[in-house]
């Protein structure tokens, strides 16, 4: 069986590069702050007796030859990192800054939290900090540990004291979870994911669009996958990678201008090792951008007299033929081709707008040109009518004074609405006499007219009514008027 290295408890030894480490301290980062077991003797901090780390001949060996055998050792991805190592001196004086290196000596406050679960060891060893820095007068001295795990200091070039390696390795490096026949917990060695079975990307590809692409899962052997690498090729060109994560799918942005394109993908896992590709077909890119309508998409407010409008241009970049729709939910109120840079009006038909009811609505203009690439504008409203007026524009004719009429009106009067019914028989009159019939209307009964002058020259017949909403909450609306007189 396997676990994680950050699982692994403090004092942890176990093999690794060819060398038995001590695990010290685990970080969030997912590094594992690890020691040598053994101590390399007669080693010299620096050979020129300076006691600043980040130029020392110790610091030189442990991240060259001897770094490059650890390597060598673990034949394959390592999970040795680097680490930004803090020398200040031991006085507290920062002179000598911070190094970046993957093989180091312990610092002194490294040192000191890990003091209970370093074992001793017979040989002195050095840190990476200085007792003092030149600055302070103190250019030679340097830490070291002594047999007993106390802490001393001195000349930088002495070569009677030793090396004791730490370095940082990756918290997901897999070890066994029971220990050997020496007591240690030997390093698993990590398998690579298995490639990605398939990798789909649309058959058409359009220059200056979005391009979705997916790809299937992988496996992996140690149970350690990490995520994907996703490169693209544009025409002849070379691979480059677009995505790294752990998604199984990309939204690329194809420029316009291009040719064609490919894709290939490979998964990875926390130890670094790669599948190999799977690679997609190669796509031809269709270049044509698409019209554009002016303005946003967006409310328009609410409306309880007049319909609402709009006004818009629409242009190509290509120059080509646009036709739009545009649509009052889902129903066409108008179909064209557009004069590009033009002006125009979406306008709701009086007819058309006494047929929407109350409440939210939407507006739809949608622009397509010659190569089928289209844009949608989407525009929403709600109408809130809370009364609607009746009224004929011309008189009904009649050869003699009109003397009774008969009128129905069909409708939905629910309780709380207002409705009311009027007519007269001098219709043609700048001011005609209405009288008020509403009861008659609703009922069907004939009406008999009480006015008998006019001052047209023509006797005439009109009908209005009125509507209003009141405090009703079921629809309400007026469907016809129709009668007849004599």
């Amino acid at each position: 069986m396997k676990k994680a290295l950050k699982t692994a408890a403090r004092g942890t030894v176990f093999p690794y590069a060819g060398e038995k480490w001590v695990v010290l301290e685990h970080d969030p980062a997912g590094r594992t702050l690890c020691l040598r077991l053994e101590v390399i003797p007669d080693k010299p901090f620096d050979e020129d007796n300076r006691n600043n780390f980040a130029i020392s001949s110790s610091k030189e060996w442990m991240n060259g030859p001897y770094l490059d055998n650890l390597i060598d050792a673990v034949k394959g991805p390592h999970a040795f990192l680097t680490t930004e190592l803090d020398l200040t001196a031991d006085d507290g004086l920062k002179d000598y800054g911070t190094c970046t290196v993957t093989i180091f000596s312990l610092t002194v406050d490294q040192y000191r939290r890990n003091r209970d679960v370093i074992p001793l060891v017979d040989d002195w060893y050095w840190l990476s900090t200085a007792y003092s820095t030149a600055a302070n007068g103190y250019e030679h001295s340097a830490r070291l540990v002594g047999n007993g795990g106390t802490l001393d200091g001195n000349d930088a070039y002495r070569g009677s004291h030793g090396l004791r390696p730490a370095c940082n390795l990756s918290s997901d490096l897999l070890i066994s979870d029971s220990v050997d026949s020496d007591g240690c917990y030997t390093v698993i060695y990590n398998q690579a994911p298995t490639a990605p079975s398939s990798i789909t990307v649309p058959s058409e590809v359009l220059g200056g669009e979005n391009l979705s692409i997916s790809w299937a899962a992988s496996t992996d052997p140690d149970g350690n996958l990490s995520g994907y690498v996703l490169e693209r090729k544009v025409g002849s060109g070379t691979w480059a990678q677009v995505y790294k994560g752990s998604a199984r799918t990309y939204t690329d942005t194809i420029t316009y201008g291009w040719t064609s394109v490919q894709y290939r993908v490979k998964a990875y896992d926390a130890a670094g090792a790669e599948s190999a590709y799977t690679t997609s077909a190669t796509r031809t890119v269709t270049n044509n951008r698409p019209p554009v309508i002016s303005g946003t998409d967006g409310a328009l407010g609410s409306f309880s007299t007049a319909a609402p409008s709009y006004e818009y241009t629409v242009t190509d970049a290509d120059g080509h033929q646009v036709d739009v729709v545009e649509m009052l939910d889902g129903v066409t109120l108008r179909s064209y081709t557009v004069t590009l840079g033009q002006t125009n009006t979406l306008t709701i038909g009086s007819e058309a707008w006494l047929k929407v009811v109350n409440g939210s609505h939407t507006l739809k203009i949608v622009a397509t040109d010659a190569k089928d690439a289209s844009v949608t504008r989407t525009l929403t409203f709600t109408k809130a009518v809370a009364s609607v007026e009746f009224e004929q524009t011309l008189a009904m004719e009649a050869d003699a004074m009109p003397t009774k009429a008969l009128v129905n009106i069909q409708g939905n009067f629910p309780a709380g609405c207002t409705l009311q019914v009027w007519i007269c028989n001098n219709g043609n009159d700048a001011s005609p006499t209405w009288e008020d019939i509403t009861q008659k209307a609703r009922t069907g009964q004939k009406h008999y007219f009480t006015n008998q002058t006019k001052t047209a020259a023509a006797w005439g017949v009109k009908v209005k009514a009125k509507l209003l909403r009141g405090s009703a909450t079921e629809t309400c609306y007026i469907q016809s008027i129709g009668g007849n007189f004599a």
